[in-house]
């Protein structure tokens, strides 16, 4: 092979293996005339998909490629043929194209046949300019003609086009379409007709059925004559056109209905909705608005509000020369970036919160907003009307609440939810209040008590005052697993002055032997603190230590446990 700055050129260049054969000869002509030929037979794909990032595509390419001419005026032609080609397990069956290219003239015949699924067609005639050398000529305005047409296509192969995005498609298309013009403005003609069609999409998760849509293209525009679709027991009925601006993204007029319209089923939230939408905007910026009802909903979410928490950093930590791996947060597509948002949902009856721990019917409004290249705005009030809420294992009914969003982004809703649990000798009121970021929890009871004895109440249907050694070890620890969670400082407090303790400590179990600690002190004199310890886990045990300060620096302390382990130690501590 010789490169130059006139030429890449070879008298034979072959590659094969086993039946697979790639052979490239002649001279392309950097400047001045060019005559090459590049010949494949039997290459197969699957490698070339493994080497882009995706194993799950096959079959075999064949290709005769010619280049003569000269760098201001190529002529190319090439047929490629495909067999047996398969994408993300959707088998595709034979690709044919025959393509010429000269006088800033490409033609294509092309055809794409299943023995099951039929045959796609396409014609054409298109100006573009593909030479590399010389001055450049601007064809967006010169005519071309392209022709699409297909009888009865199984729409299953489709799925290939987006399969990250869909799960299942289905259905029969017969497409006729002829476009014309130029690209800056093209003009489309016919009529594409879709019956029996079937669509599950991964967001959503539910199954659209019985779909059937009629388009009809004719000039600058293409209509939605008609579009039904079952979900569930509902339908979604839609018209609308797409405008064919130029030298502009295409316009958008959609608009649907949707009646007891089953749109969402995924394991984590179901949802029937009823109402209108319109889409209009751009192609490239849709813009959505939208009126819509909830009919019917179950969401079952992973967790509830401040199940759990995490500590905040420490100011006076200060991490140096730290590189700690991080994922880069995925990339917003454009189109979602781009999309405008106004859609108001109304939610009057049937919608609930489902868990294990919580029964919790739902109403309320909120309007969805978003502006293009922004974030999602939500503004409006989730009323909480009844049912109930298990927390910290007892069974909390329901008296009123409100989830209250004020447009904040992201979205930090207000709570404002009040539960009440009784038993034979009281009554206590837990109160959720504060945002989601920083939730506020608040207890009560009636006759009044001490936020550890409303606690024991619940934990153990008796004040503080009244448990054994074991059950105050576990209110330790179930007071520190809320304060972790919730903004409730009084309550650790009032556990520690309740049992008499200057420290209580809870780390909770972690890690592959689920290790875990429970640890009280309490100085006995001036400048001795006893400590005393309950570990769980694989190596379960009681350690005692008795620290004694030398200085205010300086201290030490001695431990023992269970297990055989003793210790002396030295501290120094030094405040900074």
């Amino acid at each position: 092979m010789t490169v130059s700055r006139e030429a890449v050129s070879t008298t034979g260049l072959a590659l094969a293996a086993d039946a697979q054969r790639v052979t490239l000869a002649g001279r392309v002509g950097l400047t001045g005339p060019s005559d090459a030929s590049l010949d494949v037979v039997a290459l197969e794909l699957a490698p070339f998909c493994t080497l882009a990032g995706d194993e799950r595509c096959g079959g075999t390419v064949s290709l005769q490629a010619r280049v003569a001419g000269t760098a201001e005026a190529p002529r190319l032609s090439a047929t490629l043929r495909s067999d047996a080609l398969s994408v993300r397990d959707v088998e595709l069956g034979m690709l044919t194209l025959d393509t010429r290219y000269g006088e800033q003239q490409a033609t294509v015949h092309g055809f794409l046949r299943h023995p099951q699924a039929g045959e796609l067609r396409v014609d054409g005639t298109a100006p573009i300019d593909l030479a590399w050398g010389g001055p450049r000529r601007d064809t967006s305005e010169e005519p071309l003609t392209i022709r699409v047409w297909a009888d009865r296509l199984d729409l299953g192969v489709a799925r290939a086009l987006a399969p990250t995005q869909v799960r299942e498609v289905g259905g029969r298309l017969a497409v006729d379409v002829r476009v014309t013009g130029s690209r800056n403005a093209p003009r489309a003609e016919g009529n594409a007709t879709l019956s029996d069609g079937r669509l599950v999409l991964v967001a959503t998760g539910a199954a659209y059925e019985d779909i059937r849509a009629e388009l009809a293209a004719g000039g600058d525009a293409v209509r939605l004559t008609a579009l039904h679709a079952r979900g569930g027991d509902g339908a979604l009925d839609g018209t609308g056109r797409v405008r064919l601006a130029r030298g502009e993204p295409a316009g958008l007029d959609l608009r649907f209905e949707l009646h007891d319209f089953f749109a969402v089923r995924r394991p984590e939230v179901e949802a029937t909705l009823s109402g209108a939408v319109r889409v209009g905007g751009t192609i490239a910026a849709p813009d959505v608005e939208g009126d819509l009802q909830v009919e019917q909903a179950v969401a079952r979410p992973a967790a509830l509000p401040a199940q759990s928490g995490a500590a905040e950093p420490d100011p006076t930590i200060v991490i140096v020369d730290g590189h700690e791996p991080h994922e880069a947060a995925p990339e917003t597509p454009s189109l979602v970036r781009t999309l405008g948002l106004s859609v108001t949902m109304r939610i009057a009856r049937n919608a609930w919160v489902r868990r294990a721990d919580a029964d919790i019917e739902l109403g309320g409004e909120l309007k969805i907003a978003k502006a293009a290249d922004e974030g999602v705005r939500i503004v409006g009030t989730i009323r909480l009307l009844r049912g109930w809420y298990v927390f910290q294992g007892r069974r909390f009914t329901l008296d009123e609440g409100t989830i209250t969003f004020t447009g904040a982004t992201p979205p930090n809703p207000t709570f404002d939810v009040t539960a009440i649990f009784k038993n034979p000798n009281y009554r206590v009121t837990v109160h959720l209040g504060g945002t989601s970021e920083k939730p506020e929890l608040t207890l009560a009871s009636d006759p009044p008590l001490e936020q550890a004895d409303i606690l024991s109440v619940i934990i153990f249907g008796k004040p503080a005052r009244d448990l054994g050694k074991g059950e105050s070890v576990k209110l330790q620890e179930q007071a520190l697993q809320l304060a972790s969670g919730y903004v409730m400082p009084e309550l650790r407090t009032s556990v520690m002055n309740t049992l008499g303790l200057d420290t209580l400590d809870v780390e909770m179990p972690q890690g592959a032997d689920r290790r875990g600690r429970v640890s009280v002190g309490r100085y006995v004199a001036g400048d001795v603190f006893v400590s005393l310890a309950q570990e769980f886990g694989a190596r379960a045990g009681q350690a005692v230590g008795v620290e004694y300060g030398l200085t205010p620096q300086i201290s030490i302390k001695g431990s023992t446990s269970t297990r055989g382990d003793s210790a002396i130690d030295v501290f120094w501590h030094r405040r900074y």
